[in-house]
Formats: structure tokens, sequence, C-alpha cells
């Protein structure tokens, strides 16, 4: 009886244990009123909003939308301290509609990494004023679409704007208002050459005239196509000097190049994959030049810029043909430069 006593002491203290154990409720996070002003020094560029504070907010998410020809754009332009409640977005064109939306958000347990959000704020509007310069109407029927000529490029199409003697194309990314000036020209299409395989990229363009210019296109999104050089006879060609992506889920990946000194230079981003990735090089009539050559990092490689090098200098010919054949039995996410 004494066993089964304590037998029953043990289950008690765990059940009261557990019982006395607090479960943290879900935080009850009111939604967020939002009012919007236009900057007064800078209202053809800056929106303020301004939201009032809800209960349990541990941050608040804020997110910017406008529509051009049928495409809406959604960014988050901030999110931040529960102790801020108000944000200057200075990243708007100009003469242009807005709508912001606010959320209050915090964890919902503090041993889960989960975090709850309230229902988003009643959606307000706003325009910001003109620019006397921005007279020029945006490009129209923008597309992007694989570029036939190469496989790890995008082609870019659009109508010729009225007034109009160059255009400006940008790189964006999905959710975020950043972008990148990557070229101009004076054509209706354009080429983007040496991107990544099995990867999205957005687009928008801007028409320009001297001092004129237009709001930005819509924008335009395009996924790279697998890579097609997984066998020896669709070798990428890689020009001396230009480095190339690559994504693959392929063991092997093929290439061909001309180079100079003899140098190839991988870079990867994930350092366990240099580890264990092997190259073998042949001449043009199938003769290897070399082989089994294992990449291993040096004490200078960082886990964002792991870079390796090998000179294939016995039996090297300047300028002649060579093909390379890059062997992982994981996934390839790298960049390739011959010189």
């Amino acid at each position: 009886m004494k066993k089964l006593s304590h037998f029953y002491l043990l289950i008690a203290f765990f059940s009261v244990s557990f019982i006395s154990c607090p479960i943290e409720p879900d935080p009850e996070l009111t939604v967020p009123e939002v009012t919007l002003t236009l900057s007064k020094e800078n209202p053809q560029t800056t929106v303020i909003i301004n939201w009032t504070q809800a209960n349990d907010a541990e941050g608040y998410s804020i997110t910017r939308s406008f529509t051009r020809d049928g495409v809406t754009d959604y960014y988050s332009v901030y999110s931040g301290d529960a102790n801020v409640f108000t944000f200057e977005d200075n990243t708007c064109e100009s003469g242009v509609e807005y709508t912001y939306i606010v959320y209050a958000y915090a964890d919902k347990l503090a041993l889960v990494d989960y975090i709850h959000f309230s229902e988003k704020s009643e959606p307000k509007t706003i325009t910001t004023e003109r620019k006397p310069l921005q007279t020029l109407d945006y490009p129209k029927n923008f597309t992007v679409s694989d570029a036939q000529e190469n496989t790890n490029a995008l082609t870019l199409k659009w109508d010729a704007v009225e007034g109009a003697d160059t255009y400006e194309i940008y790189r964006c990314w999905d959710y975020s208002s950043e972008i990148k000036l990557i070229d101009t020209t004076n054509e209706t299409s354009y080429t983007v050459y040496h991107l990544c395989n099995e990867k999205n990229y957005s687009f928008k363009l801007k028409a320009i005239n001297g001092d004129k210019y237009s709001l930005f296109s819509a924008k335009k999104s395009c996924r790279v196509a697998e890579a097609e050089n997984i066998i020896k006879n669709k070798a990428f060609f890689l020009e001396n000097g230009i480095t190339e992506n690559f994504y693959s889920s392929n063991s092997t990946l093929w290439f061909k190049c001309t180079p100079h000194q003899g140098i190839i230079t991988i870079f990867d981003t994930k350092q366990k994959l240099l580890r264990d990735m092997s190259a073998t090089i042949f001449t043009e009539d199938g003769k290897v030049l070399a082989t089994g050559l294992i990449f291993t990092l040096t004490e200078s490689s960082n886990y964002n810029n792991a870079q390796v090098t090998f000179n294939a200098s016995n039996g090297f010919t300047s300028g002649a043909a060579y093909y390379i054949s890059l062997t992982h039995n994981n996934e390839y996410d790298i960049s390739i430069c011959v010189e």
C-alpha cells in the first residue's frame, strides 16, 4: 500500500504541476485606425502614415498597393516598433493613387515561433502631387518572356511611347519598393542576360525624353526555364570574363569555353556545396585534360562568397575549345566565370 500511495502522490504531483502551468492566450490585437497626409516638404513623393495604438501589439506592418494596367503591386513598406505610430513613405511616384493598410502583430506563444496578426485596418487612399516634367505616357503592352537565343536570359518587349527617345529598364522585387536601373535603350525590346535558371525576375520600364519622363510601366515577371546544359551536346558557352549564374537539381552541368589563361572560377553561397563538387575538363575531341578536381574552401572564403580557382595548365592551349563537366549529388546554385 505504501508503494501504491507513492504512486498516487506522484500522479497527483504531475497533475497539479500540469494544471498550474499557465497557457498563454492569443494576444487580443485591436485594429489600428489609419490616417494619411502628404508631406509638406515633398508632396510629390512622400506620404505620411499615422495609426492608432493596438492592444497587445509588439509591432506594426504597413502594406502599400497601387494598380496600373490591371496589375496591382503590393509592397511591404514598414515593419517595426510597437512604440512608433507614424511612418514616412518616401518611395512614391508623383501623381499616383496609393492605398495603405496597417496590421498590428505579436507573438502568439512565447515558446512557439508564430506571429499573430490583427485584422487589417480599413484601406486608406491618397494621391501624390504630379511633377511638371512628368508628361510622357508610360510604356504599354509590356511583356517578359524567354529569350530564344539564350536559356539564361529573358526578353522584354513594349509599345513605343509617343515623344520618347529612350527607355530606362529597371529590375524590381516582389513585395518591395526596391528597384534598380540596369540599362537604357532606344529600342522597344531588350534582352537581359546572365540570369539564373528556375528563378523569377520582375521588371519595370520608364519612357524618357531629355528632362521629360513617364511613370513606371506595370511590373511584369517571368521565370527563367530549367537548365538545358545537363548533357554535353547542350553545353552552355561561357564567354571569357563574363560571370554566368546557374541553378539546377541535376547531378551534372556541362559548359564549353575558350579560355586564354586556363582559369575557371566558381562562386557559391552554400559552403557545403563546394566541399563536394568536382570537375572534369575535356578537350574538344574528348581527351581528358584534368579530372577529379575537388573544390576546397580557402581560409578567406565565407558563407556569402565561397570561391575557388584552378588552372588547367598541363596540356592547356590558350584559345582552344574545352568542355567542363561539373558534378555534385545535390542541387546547384552557383556562378561560374572563365578567363
